[in-house]
């Protein structure tokens, strides 16, 4: 596979296979796929399937049983600083206030001070938080916890933007306003995408393709349409909705 030149991951021709009870389980064979810069890529399929396990690849945290993936043409052998992974639960630190929270990973980088200031207190207006920074986690709505959260990851200017169902436990509307959030910040920083969710309406609203893992088989399917925060409300967005069951459906009725 010949690299373009804005391509940001090639994962080209991987196998993972891993040992569950002394029994060898493979999780992709001969898999590949290339993911451009500033796209958005939505991955969905049933439990247990490996579309956590996609993240923790492209992620450098685990490197599979044979092929290579690359990340600006250089093979992925760990964590990269211009990769941010945010799992589903918030990891904040009770103790520390909001602005502290989002500093922290400037600090752990030996950012000066004063730059560490200045750019938190930008996140902080950018997700909507600036009357925020002086408050504890405990104080917040569990929609604010994850947008301090999300600030955290994006303060380091992230390059790619690995998310493992990151709203799944919030109410349907701080949801769709976190999605909303995602989706302008990624489109005006360029930053490239790769979420995990079983939501079918999140995988539609924000994939610009979707990656969809079935019984025997990973397809990989286009979403034209994508990229407005008003897609929900078109025709467009609920024929995608009804596709992409029918096909999930076929795959579960494969296994």
């Amino acid at each position: 596979m010949i690299a373009l030149s804005n391509e940001l991951f090639r994962v080209e021709n991987i196998d993972l296979i891993y040992q569950i009870e002394k029994k060898n389980r493979q999780v992709f064979a001969d898999f590949s796929l290339s993911i451009e810069r500033g796209q958005r890529l939505a991955v969905i399929g049933p439990s247990g399937c490996g579309k956590s396990t996609l993240l923790h690849l492209l992620a450098g945290l685990l490197q599979p049983t044979r092929g290579t993936i690359y990340y600006k043409n250089q093979p992925l052998r760990g964590p990269h600083q211009t990769i941010s992974v945010m799992l589903q639960e918030y990891g904040l630190f009770a103790w520390k206030t909001v602005a502290q929270n989002i500093e922290l990973p400037l600090q752990l980088q030996k950012i000066p001070k004063n730059q560490r200031r200045t750019l938190v207190k930008e996140t902080l207006e950018r997700l909507g938080l600036a009357d925020e920074g002086r408050k504890f986690p405990a104080q917040l709505s569990g929609g604010q916890r994850q947008r301090v959260a999300i600030g955290r990851v994006l303060v380091q200017a992230p390059e790619v933007l690995l998310m493992d169902e990151p709203f799944s436990a919030l109410d349907a509307i701080n949801r769709e306003y976190l999605q909303n959030i995602i989706l302008h910040l990624c489109e005006n920083e360029q930053i490239a995408l790769v979420i995990v969710t079983h939501n079918v309406e999140e995988a539609v609203f924000l994939g610009q393709k979707i990656l969809v893992f079935g019984g025997r088989q990973i397809s990989l399917i286009d979403n034209e349409h994508n990229g407005r925060t008003d897609y929900r409300d078109t025709p467009q967005f609920y024929i995608q909705c009804s596709a992409l069951r029918q096909m999930i459906r076929g795959d579960k009725n494969e296994t």
